[in-house]
C-alpha cells in the first residue's frame, strides 16, 4: 500500500491526530474554484461529520449534499440502493441541464 508514503503524509493514522505533512493542509478557501456540478455525500455516523460535509457543499456553488441516515463511512455499501439512486438522479439532472444549455 505504500506504507512509507502513508506514514509521511498522515502519520500513524488518518483518524488523528494527524502528525504527517498533511497536518495543516487546508484548501477549503479554494472550493469556490470548482466549476462543475458536485455531489457531496456522507453517512450520519461517518468520521467526516455531516457538519463538515455541509461546509464543503456550501463552498462549492450549486453543489448538492446528501447525508445517508443509516450509514457510517461506507454509505455506498451500507445503503447501496439509496446511494445508487441518489447518484443516478444527480447524474440525470446534470446531463439534462447540460443538454438544455445552448451550444457555445
Amino acid at each position: 500500500m505504500g506504507a512509507d508514503v502513508y506514514q509521511t503524509m498522515w502519520g500513524p493514522s488518518e483518524f488523528g491526530p494527524v502528525t504527517g505533512r498533511l497536518q495543516n493542509w487546508d484548501v477549503t478557501s479554494r472550493l469556490a474554484e470548482i466549476g462543475v456540478p458536485a455531489l457531496v455525500t456522507g453517512g450520519r455516523y461517518d468520521e467526516a461529520r455531516p457538519e463538515h460535509l455541509a461546509l464543503l457543499a456550501e463552498g462549492i456553488s450549486g453543489s448538492e449534499l446528501v447525508i445517508f441516515e443509516n450509514s457510517s463511512h461506507l454509505a455506498f455499501v451500507e445503503e447501496r440502493v439509496s446511494y445508487l439512486k441518489v447518484v443516478h438522479d444527480f447524474l440525470a439532472r446534470v446531463e439534462a441541464a447540460a443538454k438544455a444549455r445552448p451550444a457555445d
